[in-house]
């Protein structure tokens, strides 16, 4: 085997790890999907596929029942009406929620679920990248590519998101790279087969089929004959995936989808103006590619595939910006860059490798290179960290399915907040159950009279999302994220409102044994032992204690949950009174986090503050699941 065959090798094993590493570190440490929201979208999605997408379900009857009986002019309820209708009803990439419906019935912890379609989607990438690419320019500079694009942070879904956009573009790439190669029997055989299977994972393999027919016919060196059948066959793909979800039930997209259309002029002028901001940020993100615009001014020769291949490339990128989806200005041409981009640091490869093995400018050439990546790779590093910064929720599966499997069969739901507590919940079964999204009706008039009718037995909402501490604070750590105190960052809990008699903490201390000094009408100090787990009762307050004021050790300790003695086990945190918690930060470290513990608060805190008025005499079901459950009194 040759160097630079084990070196291309090399490179993609490299890249893949990489990838991985980006994937794997946040699923470690994090209580939920590394992309949050969107994860959670994906897997309700996958969770649907094979209960039929909740057709006949309670709550997508009730949901129907709840478009056709109001009416809102309200442009942030209108989102919401779309953003819900997507979220409920049908879907647009079902051989894509087959593969995630199959993980779910793994039975992993959420984040791993998702991470494990992460991987699948990453090792893919990985592939049709150096596929591609060394078809065009050769393993050498295949490599350096691969390398350069594994540490690449483009706009929006880039190379750094792995979910159903990026799978199938990865896909695209495997079937581009075989289009430029000579044909095989078996090849073709499986070509033709996968096309069917890729018109269903995403909306941009039709952008894609029709990128591999003009590569088919302009850029492949094949028999007429075959050009002919491939033709059909990607057509007919094409075809079946517009005709499936228009006849076919199973298939059916959300009833708010929208997949735009031609762009009028002022769309037009968004696009563009949307697209410039999206090249300088390439550009300034990824040094290296700057590099390579550079090395691409001095004259040499372009083989006529990758001339050619380069052509139909920014062709399809151009006629892009005159696509326009409602709501998301230059979205396929973010889709679509992401092409341009590979081509690119490919054209950057073929040149450094040739200028390497001839030139005398080879270790300034190399140090350049290397810095750009260096540069890269830092913000590439920054933008893991600050993604699991962003994504704050703190979800349990298992606590979820417990909580659903006991609520009664009839239940029906109101919904808060949809972003998470909707979707999470529709992950796990929640459509057996009827619901109500309280932001499809934010601010109506009539609101009372729709909570009458619908009649929801229990409200849902998440956590506080800043009870996680350390994403909060933005600390750019591997701690494992989980609500609660660090007593790393956390000097004092300050507790006033309506304080219980008889107090709880949960403590988890893997550590030494520490003190903990609670002063409230006296000062008392409460041992911790090392390596203690569990509730720790404080002295009894005495009657109608004001204020309580804990300092904490800095040591590794947690606070991970607070509650009266006569709330049950199961449930972490004192929403039966309301009681304020003030979390301050050590005199380097100064900061201040409020939260509000009482059903009053956490509503208001989800600009939810509407429901207050309807949720008197409530009880706390469970919160240990990352979403707060009450009966509805």
């Amino acid at each position: 085997m040759q160097r630079s065959t084990l070196l291309f090798i090399g490179a993609c094993v490299f890249v893949f790890f990489v990838r991985a590493y980006f994937i794997i570190l946040p699923a470690a440490v994090m209580k939920c999907p590394r992309l949050g929201d969107d994860s959670l979208f994906y897997l309700s999605k996958g969770y649907g596929f094979f209960t039929r997408y909740g057709e006949g379900s309670p709550l997508r009857a009730s949901f129907k029942n709840l478009l056709e009986t109001t009416q809102t002019k309200n442009e942030a309820s209108l989102r919401q009406r779309w953003r819900i209708s997507n979220q409920i009803t049908g879907t647009l990439n079902p051989m894509y929620d087959l593969l995630t419906g199959l993980v779910l019935k793994i039975g992993l912890p959420v984040q791993w679920s998702f991470a494990v379609m992460e991987l699948c989607c990453a090792l893919l990438m990985t592939v049709g990248i150096a596929y591609f690419l060394s078809g065009l320019f050769g393993v050498a500079a295949a490599g350096l590519a691969s390398v350069s694009l594994g540490f690449a942070i483009l706009p929006n879904q880039g190379l750094h998101y792995f979910i159903p956009s990026t799978f199938t573009l990865s896909l695209a790439l495997i079937g581009f790279g075989y289009l430029l190669r000579p044909r095989t029997k078996l090849g073709d055989g499986i070509l033709v087969a996968s096309s069917f299977y890729f018109g269903g994972l995403h909306l941009i393999s039709r952008a894609y089929l029709g990128l591999a027919i003009a590569i088919l016919w302009l850029v492949s060196e094949t028999p007429r004959r075959r050009k002919i059948g491939l033709t059909v066959t990607f057509l007919a793909s094409a075809w079946l995936w517009w005709f499936l979800p228009k006849h076919t039930l199973f298939f059916s997209p959300p009833l708010a989808s929208d997949l735009g259309g031609i762009a009028g002029a002022d769309s037009i002028i968004e696009n563009f103006h949307v697209a410039s901001v999206m090249l300088a940020a390439t550009l300034r993100k990824n040094l290296w590619l700057l590099l390579g615009l550079l090395l691409l001014l001095q004259p040499r020769e372009i083989p006529r595939k990758t001339r050619l291949t380069t052509v139909l490339f920014t062709s399809l990128l151009l006629v892009s910006l005159f696509h326009v989806l409602p709501r998301y200005p230059a979205e396929t041409f973010s889709r679509l860059l992401v092409l341009i981009v590979i081509l690119g640091s490919g054209l950057m490869g073929s040149y450094v490798v040739d200028r390497v093995q001839s030139s005398r400018l080879r270790w300034p050439l190399a140090v350049l290179v290397t810095g750009a990546l260096g540069l890269s790779m830092g913000h590439w590093n920054r933008t893991l960290y600050s993604n699991m910064n962003e994504r704050q929720s703190v979800l349990d599966a298992e606590a979820l399915k417990k909580t659903l499997k006991s609520l009664p069969s009839h239940s029906s739901l109101l919904y808060a907040e949809t972003e998470i507590a909707l979707r999470f919940a529709m992950a796990y079964g929640a459509s057996q159950f009827a619901g109500l999204p309280y932001p499809m009706l934010a601010g109506s008039d009539d609101l009372s009279a729709h909570f009458k009718k619908a009649s929801a037995d229990y409200t849902v909402v998440p956590n506080f999302e800043h009870l996680n501490v350390i994403d909060a604070l933005g600390i750019a750590t591997a701690q494992r994220r989980r609500h609660g105190f660090p007593a790393q960052w956390v000097q004092t809990l300050e507790l006033s409102g309506v304080l219980p008699a008889h107090p709880l903490l949960y403590i988890e201390n893997a550590n030494a044994e520490v003190e903990i000094l609670v002063q409230g009408q006296r000062l008392e100090r409460v041992v911790v032992p090392a390596g203690f787990e569990g509730w720790m009762a404080l002295s009894d307050l005495g009657s109608n204690p004001k204020s309580l004021v804990i300092t904490l050790p800095k040591t590794g300790l947690w606070v991970s949950g607070l509650r009266s003695e006569s709330q049950a086990r199961d449930i972490r945190w004192p929403w039966s009174t309301p009681l304020r918690v003030r979390a301050k930060g050590y005199p380097e470290f100064a900061f201040e986090l409020v939260y509000d513990f009482s059903l009053a608060g956490i509503l208001k805190h989800h600009g939810a503050q509407e429901l207050i008025p309807f949720e008197a005499d409530s009880k706390v079901l469970s919160d240990g699941s990352g979403l707060v459950f009450w009966t509805r009194k």
